[in-house]
């Protein structure tokens, strides 16, 4: 059926296929396609393609955008540079330009773009998640770091405080035996001044009653 419209209703169709439609279209009829001006249909997907991909490329707040400087990491391809624009090209070049123009296989250049962009976001997308990962293991060792801290800490309070009840065990057992020593002494005292008394006693009564 498609291959029998004309060649300007095919033109039409072509031009309101995406880049998916007229792959399959590709795959189904290969000679489909005769009579259309395929090229500039490609490139102009190819150009879409190039746009939306810098588009999200300036709008990604993710990880990439805070760590790369995007304004030097990637130009707007579809723009022309100033120093090119300033450059007039001689009229004898602009032929060989057109010819090279004429001859690019724009499907196949639409296509590695498409490979490129979706490398790209691929990469992007597993650089994101390695930063993640990165900054939840650097979150944990802060973390870590800090739990030690506090175990340090909490050990030294710990020795702190058995130095001082130890010391206070000290000083308690000197204390005790400083008693026990002063109540040996005292008990000791008694016993010879009532040993003393008794000596006096017995020698006063033999003193008193038998002379």
């Amino acid at each position: 059926m498609l291959l029998e419209l004309a060649d300007e209703c095919k033109q039409h169709i072509w031009e309101l296929l995406d880049i998916q439609e007229l792959c399959r279209v590709a795959c189904v009829a290969r000679n489909a396609d005769q009579g259309v001006c395929i090229g500039p249909i490609w490139q102009r997907h190819a150009r879409t393609l190039l746009a939306e991909g810098q588009e999200a490329l300036q709008a990604d707040l993710g990880v990439l955008s805070c760590r790369l400087q995007r304004r030097n990491a990637s130009r707007n391809l579809l723009a022309r540079d100033e120093k090119l624009e300033m450059m007039a090209i001689p009229q004898n070049e602009e032929g060989k330009l057109s010819g090279m123009y004429d001859t690019i296989d724009w499907r196949l250049w639409c296509r590695d773009t498409h490979v490129a962009l979706t490398r790209f976001r691929t990469n992007n997308t597993g650089f994101a998640q390695a930063m993640s990962s990165l900054q939840e293991l650097k979150t944990e060792r802060s973390q870590l770091k800090e739990a030690m801290q506090n175990v340090k800490a909490s050990s030294h309070a710990d020795k702190h405080t058995r130095r001082l009840q130890m010391n206070c065990v000290k000083w308690m057992n000197r204390t005790h035996r400083r008693q026990a020593a002063n109540a040996a002494l005292s008990k000791a005292e008694l016993a010879a001044r009532l040993q003393s008394v008794e000596n006096a006693i017995q020698a006063t009564a033999q003193q008193r009653y038998f002379t």
